[in-house]
């Protein structure tokens, strides 16, 4: 699924001249199936699938947002 940016254009006299969006990166479920995988330009980050689902549900504003480390296959750490 890809996420995206939505960037509003506004004139000085607070007319909206139109909207930029562009694509930021993008999400996936993990293999066990237990977290989602958010691959942005910022980084790579993984959120727990029910945390996940609670904020899409509306029941909570938030969720733990982890730093995903890149493999490191090749022994450079």
């Amino acid at each position: 699924m890809p996420i995206i940016q939505v960037q509003r254009k506004t004139s000085a006299d607070g007319k909206e001249e139109g909207e930029v969006i562009s694509i930021e990166g993008h999400a996936a479920i993990n293999r066990a199936g237990k977290a989602v995988i958010l691959y942005t330009r910022a980084g790579h980050f993984i959120i727990p699938l029910v945390s996940f689902q609670r904020v899409a549900r509306g029941e909570a504003v938030s969720a733990p947002l982890f730093t995903l480390l890149p493999d490191c296959q090749d022994g450079s750490a």
